[in-house]
Order: C-alpha cells, then sequence, then structure tokens
C-alpha cells in the first residue's frame, strides 16, 4: 500500500474511532439515571471540599471523586473539633507544650517550633490538600506508626510529630537541611550521608525551616 494511502487510511479509522467516542458519551448522558448519578457524585464532592475547606481552614482537597472515603473520616473529625469537640490550647499553650516536648526528647525547640509553623501555623484542626492532619500535619500512615490515636487533638499530634521528629534528627546525626526534608519529602527519599538533590517543593520547604529557625534559635538557650 502506498504511504499516501496508508496514511489517509489510518486517518479515517482515527475519525471513525473519535465518532464512536461521541455517540457513546451522548448516549451515556442521555440516559436520566447516569446523568443523575454522575450529578450527585459531582455535588458529594463538591460537599465533603467545601467543609474540609472551611472546617480545616486551610487549602481544600483536589476536586476529584477519589479518596472519597478518607477524606469523609477526616470530615467527621475536623466536625467532631470544629463543634462538640474539646476546646483546643490556645497558640501561647501550644507554642509551650511544643518546647516542653522538644526539651524531653533532647532536640532544639526551634527545629520543633518552626516545623510546626511551617506546617500548619500552630493550628490543630487543619488538613492539606495530600491529606496530611493537625498541628505537625502527619500523614494518616505515620500517625499510626506513632500511635497517634486521634491527630487532630493538639496534645496528641504533637507528641507523635515532635518524636519523629526526634527519630529523624537521630538519623541523620543533627543534619537540619536533612531532617526538614525527610520531615517534607519522607526519609526514605533522603539519604543519610551522601549527596542528594531536592525537588522544588522540598528544597522551597527546607530554606523556610532554616529560616524560621534562625527566628526561633534564642529559644534553643532555655532548654
Amino acid at each position: 500500500m502506498p504511504k499516501r494511502s496508508w496514511k489517509r487510511s489510518k486517518r479515517r479509522a482515527s475519525s471513525r474511532k473519535r465518532q464512536s467516542l461521541i455517540r457513546l458519551i451522548k448516549w451515556i448522558w442521555r440516559q436520566g439515571w447516569i446523568r443523575g448519578g454522575i450529578t450527585g457524585l459531582l455535588l458529594v464532592v463538591l460537599a465533603i471540599n467545601l467543609s474540609v475547606r472551611i472546617l480545616g481552614k486551610s487549602a481544600t482537597f483536589p476536586l476529584d471523586p477519589f479518596h472519597l472515603l478518607d477524606k469523609s473520616k477526616a470530615l467527621v473529625a475536623l466536625a467532631w473539633h470544629g463543634v462538640i469537640g474539646a476546646p483546643q490550647p490556645t497558640e501561647r499553650e501550644i507554642r509551650l507544650l511544643l518546647h516542653q516536648l522538644a526539651a524531653h526528647h533532647k532536640i532544639p525547640p526551634s527545629l520543633v517550633l518552626a516545623v510546626a509553623e511551617a506546617e500548619s501555623g500552630f493550628m490543630p484542626v487543619r488538613i492539606s490538600r495530600a491529606g496530611a492532619m493537625g498541628l505537625m500535619q502527619l500523614m494518616p500512615e505515620t500517625a499510626s506508626d506513632l500511635g497517634v490515636g486521634d491527630p487532630y487533638d493538639a496534645g496528641q499530634n504533637a507528641g507523635g510529630g515532635v518524636r519523629y521528629l526526634a527519630q529523624l534528627y537521630s538519623r541523620y546525626h543533627g543534619d537540619i537541611r536533612r531532617v526538614a526534608a525527610a520531615y517534607n519529602a519522607g526519609h526514605g527519599n533522603v539519604p543519610t550521608s551522601r549527596s542528594f538533590r531536592m525537588g522544588r517543593e522540598t528544597s522551597a520547604y527546607v530554606a523556610r525551616i532554616q529560616h524560621r529557625i534562625a527566628f526561633y534559635r534564642p529559644l534553643d538557650a532555655k532548654r
């Protein structure tokens, strides 16, 4: 078959596929129960995202229909603490608690306060787009590994987050740059000794942590 004829044939086949797909989409949309189901799903996703944004006081989840179970669990927890849960401590009480936990785990308070500020702005009831939860923005797996039963309880979250920071501080022998990078990107992505490259987000995060550590450093003398 000549090359030109082969190309024409390929274009026709591609055009037929597009037309078939368009006809299928039109047929699906004409089915009222399917259209109603899609509309209902979109409304549920929108409601969950808006609720998380309001109760979580942070950026909403991406508007997609995935991980709805995880989002719903987070929403229930946020609603509990936001509406009928025990009163959360003030920012001053949170800072004092973090300082005490840092002293207990023998790590610099400046590091703990810098991470808490960068992660949540000292807000206990908060959730990120990625699903990180609470004061120290613990991912669900990390919270579970640390024995944090209620990630939106400031005391539990702070205890787990500072304990995790202490583990990283020991793992990286006090190298703040690696500790911050591992907290953001996961310790599996940060080697203990050899050089490594950070992504743009992690690099910006590490720079922010180092900047805030310099601000909080006078507190280290009070350990």
